[in-house]
């Protein structure tokens, strides 16, 4: 596996056993992180993130279009994902980042 990493220009490689299964990494030559307009940001095994910038701002135009309509002024970021967007989001109002669980949000 580390040699067909290594051929393929790979960081990273991982699976799962099953669907529903954590990653599990088998190589990882690299580091996997993101810039995210100030924030490195390691990315995590299975992260998914947008394909480019033309879908980043259509997803942030539709968010932050009819908050700034409706005069929000604060936000939650409920889902902090791997998209560039919530890092925008921060710079353009103040913003509460919590992390959801089924069971509780944690800071």
């Amino acid at each position: 596996m580390a040699e067909m990493a290594q051929a393929c220009n790979l960081a990273r490689l991982s699976w799962r056993a099953r669907d529903r299964d954590e990653p599990e990494i088998i190589v990882q030559r690299a580091p996997v992180s993101k810039m995210m307009g100030p924030l490195t940001v390691e990315l995590p095994p299975g992260a998914f993130m947008q394909p480019g910038a033309e879908g980043e701002a259509a997803l942030v135009g539709a968010v932050l279009t009819p908050l700034r309509q409706a005069g929000v002024k604060r936000t939650a970021d409920l889902f902090a994902g791997c998209a560039r967007s919530p890092a925008r989001c921060w710079r353009s109002a103040p913003c509460t980042r919590r992390k959801a669980t089924r069971r509780r949000l944690r800071p």
